[in-house]
């Protein structure tokens, strides 16, 4: 679960950082 957690937290990051970047 740990793992998923922070695949899930880096992706939604990226997501965060490709928005912000647009």
């Amino acid at each position: 679960m740990v793992v998923q957690n922070s695949y899930w937290a880096a992706f939604g990051y990226i997501a965060v950082e490709a928005e912000l970047n647009r």
